[in-house]
């Protein structure tokens, strides 16, 4: 039962997009029939394991601009987040699935071999449709090793470029006879106009910034060490409880920390702060009613945010905790982007 309440929310989360919370609702509600979960529990579940993704996952646009303002390969950057995802989901299952299913008696199959056949066609039909999604994170690691190789002067993104025009060829091919309505909806989405605009616009406030010379006021902040870790985060976190967006908070915030590491000359220890800094960011924007997955989930299952802030504050504790334990053992290990 924890597992099936798990996997919706956290299959959604693999799509970035505002409000996807919305989708995995119905599917989560209908996980959780007959374990007397409260409407308040079923909202933090969907909530919190929707998002564990969010700080490893390369297909998030936040995470990909995370990439262009370091100009670093996703990679190199999921390398040292990723450990964050296990822990994120293992904080989860401890706050809000610890409890669950105890006693649960499952439907018991009426042939032997039932449940097993329905399971292989289940797990052959998930890797199929998945199919896009593997060779979009496969394929960015061999693309890599690739154009590393034979293209060194080629710019870091070209590799997850290239693995996501392979996917979306399979995904076409996998829809062929039923894809014009789709495409079309996608072709005209405004959101995507919008997005396009929104990183355009966070460029030039990452220019305009630095020209106007906040960056090198704030630049004597580093002077102090204990300072300038405490405004990587503070920052991020209020700029995410601002915007309530992953690319709201890296956009406002990154420009500003990163223009202050390099007045400082502090390049080589951007790695640790960078990790703190999305951490803190991450904890932001969970934290706040504005964020858009917070507030379908809320309509959906009736809740009010009061009625559960108490226990969501906990986990969010726990998760800026280690994000600063893991942040200070990849500075004292030496860890280097």
């Amino acid at each position: 039962p924890r597992l099936r309440l798990i996997i919706f929310p956290a299959l959604v989360g693999l799509m970035p997009m505002p409000g996807g919370a919305l989708f995995s609702c119905p599917m989560l509600d209908a996980a959780a029939h007959g374990l007397n979960l409260s409407p308040q529990r079923k909202t933090l579940i969907n909530y919190w394991f929707r998002h564990i993704w969010e700080l490893a996952w390369p297909l998030y646009p936040g995470y990909i601009l995370v990439s262009s303002l370091l100009n670093l390969p996703l990679l190199t950057i999921l390398l040292y987040t990723s450990p964050l995802v296990l822990l994120a989901l293992f904080t989860g299952i401890f706050f809000y699935l610890r409890d669950v299913g105890q006693g649960h008696v499952p439907p018991r199959q009426t042939h032997a071999g039932d449940g097993e056949k329905s399971t292989a066609r289940a797990l052959r039909t998930v890797c199929y449709e998945a199919l896009p999604i593997i060779i979009t994170i496969g394929g960015a690691a061999v693309f890599g090793l690739i154009f590393r190789k034979f293209a060194p002067s080629w710019p870091s993104q070209a590799a997850f470029i290239a693995s996501l025009a392979c996917a979306l060829t399979v995904a076409i091919f996998q829809g062929r006879g039923r894809m014009s309505k789709p495409l079309a909806a996608v072709a005209l989405n405004k959101n995507i106009l919008g997005l396009v605009l929104l990183v355009f616009v966070i460029y030039v406030f990452k220019n305009v910034i630095v020209s106007s010379g906040i960056v090198a006021q704030l630049s004597g902040i580093s002077q102090s060490r204990a300072l300038m870790y405490s405004l990587f985060i503070l920052l991020p976190m209020l700029c995410g409880m601002l915007t309530g967006v992953m690319v709201g908070y890296v956009g406002a915030s990154f420009p500003i920390l990163l223009g202050i590491l390099n007045e400082a000359g502090l390049q080589e220890q951007a790695l640790p702060l960078v990790v703190v800094a999305m951490v803190s960011g991450n904890v932001g924007q969970l934290a706040t009613p504005l964020h858009v997955c917070m507030a379908v989930t809320l309509d959906y299952f009736k809740v009010q945010f009061v009625e559960i802030w108490r226990s969501l504050v906990p986990p969010l504790l726990v998760q800026i905790t280690y994000g600063v334990l893991w942040s200070l053992a990849l500075f004292f290990m030496g860890a280097r982007f």
